[in-house]
């Protein structure tokens, strides 16, 4: 059972348009939705007025989807998993500008003049292969961090 269809809050209402258009539930909305649900706040028309005008549900659906028992272990245990998304979010983050970081290492240029035409741009090899269909960021980097 997922952690809010207990309480018979709908999930689904509370999803928001991701950036590669998938839907997410902890959008600017959503998450502001489970912060006050987690701070006790239990209206379904004011969980619903925090509404960024990202959610594809009307208002008035949205209200009807807050509608629910919410309890404290509810409480508990999306807290816990909010605490994980975070932790983990800044983890990516570390490794994203690690991987950066050694991928400007294999930047090298023709001579010691400064940035040029060198035998390797990550940060410009990456982008043009992330223009590649199916290839996204972080594939472009694995495909560059290959041994040749």
């Amino acid at each position: 059972m997922r952690p809010l269809d207990g309480p018979l809050v709908h999930c689904r209402s509370l999803a928001c348009r991701g950036e590669r258009g998938g839907h997410i539930v902890f959008g600017l909305s959503g998450r502001a939705m489970l912060e006050a649900l987690i701070a006790r706040e239990r209206s379904p028309k004011a969980l619903a007025d925090l509404d960024h005008g990202t959610i594809k549900a009307s208002h008035a659906t949205l209200a009807e989807s807050l509608t629910g028992r919410f309890e404290e272990h509810h409480t508990f245990m999306c807290r816990m998993r909010l605490d994980t998304v975070d932790y983990l979010t800044v983890q990516i983050d570390k490794l994203t500008a690690r991987i950066a970081l050694r991928l400007a290492e294999f930047s090298t240029t023709e001579d010691d003049e400064g940035p040029g035409q060198g035998t390797l741009k990550p940060i410009a090899d990456t982008e043009r292969l992330d223009e590649i269909p199916g290839i996204g960021p972080g594939t472009a980097q694995v495909i560059l961090a290959e041994p040749a």
